[in-house]
């Protein structure tokens, strides 16, 4: 179920459809990894709105302590580009 929420996100994300891409991310699973992966597209999607200060958050607290190294790596990587604009 995870993949085909993620899968019907990106597609509506490709259509630059924001707010049903970010329902869908906000659908997926919550739980370990999951939930760092969940809340970095989240994230993304809240910076590709406009809504920089709300993503900021999201990629500050992933990139402090994401339970994945590369959840925490990209996120510090994302927050980094927010800072410089």
């Amino acid at each position: 179920r995870a993949n085909v929420l993620e899968s019907v996100a990106y597609c509506y994300e490709g259509l630059k459809e924001w707010d049903k891409a970010l329902e869908g991310f906000r659908k997926l699973p919550r739980e370990g990894e999951q939930k760092d992966w969940a809340q970095f597209h989240e994230a993304r999607l809240l910076a590709r709105k406009g809504q920089k200060d709300e993503a900021a958050k999201i990629f500050k607290q992933l990139a402090a302590k994401a339970g994945s190294p590369q959840v925490m790596e990209r996120a510090a990587d994302r927050l980094a580009l927010l800072e410089t604009k």
